[in-house]
C-alpha cells in the first residue's frame, strides 16, 4: 500500500518530465548543470566528487522564538522536533491497520529515497535536483504529532495499572492530542510575532494604500485603450499589470524566471527581454527607443516617476507622440505611433 500511494505522488511529476512541452525546455536535468548552480548549494547534497546527490538534511532544521535564551543545546533545539516525526514512523510500523499509517509509511520513504545520495539522483533525473527538498513538504507534520499523541495515550491506556483511572480521566478524551498541538502551534506563532514585531501596522497600511494607488492607475490606464494595447511597465510593475488592467498585453513576463514566458522559443524570449533592457537604457537613444517601441507596436509605458527620467529625451524628442498622465503614484506615457 505505501509503494502504491508513493507511486501515485510521483506519476505526474514523472509525466511532465517526458512530456515534450516548451516549459520543461529551460529545465536541465543533467547533474553536473544542475549541481553546479549557485542556487542549488543549499538544497542539494552531493557525495565527494561522485554524480550521486539528495536534498539537504539542513532544510530540515528549526528555529524557535527567543531560542538564545532557551537552556537547550542549539543543536538539541534544531535537530529534537525530528524526533516527532521518527516516533510517528515507528508507531506506523507496528499500527499499519491504522488509516494514516501507509500515507505516513509512504511520505517518510519517499523522504529518505531523495535524501539518500544512491537512490536521491534517480529522483532527481525525473525531477530535477532543486525539486527534491519539496519532498518533505508531502510529509503530513501536523497529522504525524497527533498520531503519535494518540499511540502514546493508547499505550498508556492499556496498561492494567491505569486502566479504570484513563477511562474517566478527560486527559485521556480523544480531542486532547488536538488540543494540544493546537496551544502548542499558537504559542508558538504567538512568540514568532513578537519577536519580530509582528504586525507592523504601519508597513500593512502603507501597502494597501499602494495597492490602492495601482488599482487606480490601472482602471485609468483601461479608460486609454480603446480595445486591447501593449504595454510595458517599469521592472517592479511590469509583473503587476496583468492583475490591474484587462486591456492590457505585456512584452514579457517574470523575466527573472524566462520559463514563465513558454509560450516564446527561448530566442523569442531573450529577444524580448533584451530589447526591453535597452528601452529602459539610459544610454539608449530616443530613436531607438521609439523603433524599439514601434516593433512590438508599444502603446503605453507603465512608469514610476523615478524611471520617467530615463524617457525625458524621449519626450523632448517626440512631443507630439507622447502625453503624459500620472495616477496613483504611477506615469502612463500613452504614445502614438
Amino acid at each position: 500500500m505505501p509503494l502504491a500511494i508513493l507511486i501515485v505522488i510521483m506519476l505526474p511529476q514523472i509525466v511532465i518530465r517526458f512530456t515534450d512541452v516548451p516549459v520543461t525546455d529551460s529545465v536541465s536535468f543533467d547533474p553536473e548543470v544542475v549541481l553546479n548552480k549557485s542556487d542549488t548549494d543549499s538544497l542539494v547534497t552531493r557525495w565527494g566528487d561522485t554524480p550521486f546527490y539528495g536534498f539537504n538534511p539542513n532544510i530540515l532544521t528549526m528555529s524557535f522564538p527567543y531560542q538564545e535564551n532557551i537552556p537547550v543545546p542549539e543543536s538539541i533545539l534544531a535537530w529534537g522536533w525530528l524526533s516527532i516525526p521518527m516516533l510517528a514512523v515507528l508507531f506506523a510500523l507496528k499500527q499499519q491497520d491504522k488509516n494514516i499509517a501507509p500515507f505516513i509509511l509512504a511520505c517518510f520513504t519517499l523522504c529518505f529515497l531523495t535524501w539518500f545520495p544512491l537512490t536521491g539522483w534517480i529522483f532527481g533525473y525525473f525531477l530535477n535536483a532543486r525539486m527534491l527538498a519539496r519532498s518533505v513538504w508531502l510529509f503530513p507534520y501536523g497529522l504525524s504529532i497527533v498520531f503519535v499523541l494518540l499511540m502514546l495515550r493508547d499505550n498508556i491506556r492499556s496498561r492494567k495499572s491505569v486502566k479504570s483511572f484513563a477511562i474517566k480521566n478527560p486527559l485521556f478524551s480523544p480531542n486532547l492530542a488536538l488540543a494540544t498541538l493546537t496551544i502548542i502551534s499558537t504559542g508558538l506563532f504567538l512568540l514568532y510575532m513578537r519577536e519580530n514585531n509582528l504586525p507592523d501596522l504601519e508597513k500593512f497600511r502603507d501597502k494597501i494604500q499602494r495597492y490602492q494607488d495601482l488599482a487606480v492607475a490601472g482602471q485609468a490606464l483601461d479608460q486609454q485603450i480603446t480595445d486591447q494595447a501593449y504595454v510595458i511597465g517599469s521592472p517592479n510593475l511590469n509583473d503587476l499589470i496583468p492583475g490591474l488592467s484587462w486591456k492590457s498585453d505585456l512584452i514579457t513576463f517574470r523575466i527573472s524566471n524566462p520559463a514563465n514566458m513558454y509560450y516564446y522559443t527561448p530566442e523569442q524570449r531573450n529577444e524580448r527581454i533584451s530589447d526591453t533592457q535597452r528601452i529602459f537604457a539610459r544610454s539608449s537613444s530616443a530613436e531607438e527607443k521609439i523603433n524599439l517601441l514601434k516593433k512590438y507596436n508599444v502603446s503605453f509605458l507603465f512608469l514610476t516617476p523615478f524611471d520617467l527620467r530615463l524617457f525625458e529625451e524621449f519626450m523632448e524628442t517626440f512631443p507630439n507622440d507622447v502625453t503624459k498622465t500620472e495616477v496613483g503614484g504611477v506615469v502612463i506615457l500613452k504614445i502614438d505611433h
